[in-house]
């Protein structure tokens, strides 16, 4: 049966392990010191090599079978018939005179198979040590003369350095790659968990119910936000926000429709939230505003004007609040804000006449 040529049957790929150009190829091989008269020499050796190429290729196999390693890599007869028949193919190329670049991405592709199959790099060179033993034998004990089997000699040597260079280079960027990826993976996997926590941060900060912040947060929070007022010399405001006849809700409506009226006053008290403001449920129906640098006049026109417009057009939502601002020199703890504004709300709760109670 006709053989094709196995340079005819390389991958013809511009290997992602080496950028390989005609010019870069014909520096390595100058660097190597491969020469047309290599060319010739090798090629002069092709029917020798072939007549022996069967015995070449069994007795590599021999020697690769007593290494422990190699021998676990090879396997069944199956596996080493494959490679038998691989390596008949590489040393038939090694003899056909034309070092292009579909011999360079045939080199590439061994070099690539085998390093996903595991071969490392000392099994490789130790592989191709006794290779290059063997054909220098094979050329001694042949009719050559003397000088025509030194220059043989040589040139093989030569190619099989160039080969070398070209197979460890994939092995090196293989290895490269194999980095790259493995730092990939970190960088995703350290954002995965990155991601994973803030979620649970937020969660841990938030209320489930409103999605504003929870009493968590402020504990968290408010000694910031306290130091951070004292050291600027900024006013701070705590609003203390309770729906009126919560309890009757939820008796007669229902917990569903106490729910919904929570979440409606969670949407106005963002709705008029400054950025700046902290917004929290504190428990059941009680909500808190905590205003940093925050003067009266924005007060009175936030909490007197537009907050009790947008509850006013909530069917069913009626709040007390109580709102307490002061000096920095004032303040001593977030627990004395919140309970002069609780005061407050309560005090605006029990009047019949204004639903608003502020100190100034």
């Amino acid at each position: 049966m006709h053989r094709i040529p196995p340079k005819e049957r390389a991958t013809k790929m511009l290997s992602e392990q080496v950028r390989l150009n005609e010019i870069r190829l014909q520096n390595m091989k100058e660097d190597f010191g491969i020469t047309d008269s290599d060319c010739q020499h090798l090629m002069h050796a092709h029917s020798l090599v072939m007549e022996n190429l069967e015995n070449l290729a069994s007795a590599f196999y021999n020697e690769q079978l007593n290494d422990n390693d190699a021998a676990l890599l090879i396997g069944d007869a199956e596996t080493l018939s494959r490679l038998k028949a691989s390596l008949e193919e590489y040393i038939e190329t090694l003899f056909l005179g034309d070092y292009d670049m579909d011999y360079v991405n045939f080199r590439l592709r061994i070099g690539v198979v085998h390093k996903r199959i595991g071969v490392n790099v000392r099994m490789f060179l130790a592989g191709v040590s006794f290779l290059k033993g063997r054909l220098a034998r094979l050329f001694i004990d042949s009719p050559m003369s003397a000088e025509r089997t030194q220059h043989t000699c040589l040139a093989l040597d030569r190619l099989i350095s160039f080969d070398t260079s070209l197979i460890i280079e994939t092995y090196q960027n293989a290895l490269m790659a194999e980095v790259e990826n493995e730092r990939n993976r970190s960088l995703r996997y350290a954002e995965k968990v990155e991601g994973l926590n803030n979620e649970l941060t937020r969660l841990t900060n938030t209320d489930t119910l409103t999605q504003l912040h929870n009493r968590h947060f402020l504990n968290q929070q408010a000694p910031k936000l306290i130091a951070s007022c004292k050291r600027r010399g900024h006013l701070i405001s705590a609003v203390y926000i309770d729906i009126d006849n919560f309890k009757e809700i939820n008796d007669i409506e229902g917990h569903d429709r106490g729910d919904e009226i929570l979440c409606q006053l969670a949407d106005i008290i963002r709705t008029i939230a400054y950025p700046e403001h902290l917004c929290f449920r504190i428990g059941g129906d009680e909500f808190l505003i905590l205003c940093p640098d925050c003067d009266h006049p924005t007060l009175d026109t936030i909490f007197t004007d537009k907050f009790q417009q947008l509850v006013s057009q909530t069917e069913g939502l009626d709040i007390s609040f109580g709102l307490v601002t002061q000096r920095p020199k004032d303040i001593s703890s977030i627990d004395h804000l919140i309970s002069e504004a609780d005061k407050l709300m309560y005090k605006a709760k029990s009047s019949k006449k204004s639903k608003v109670a502020r100190i100034k």
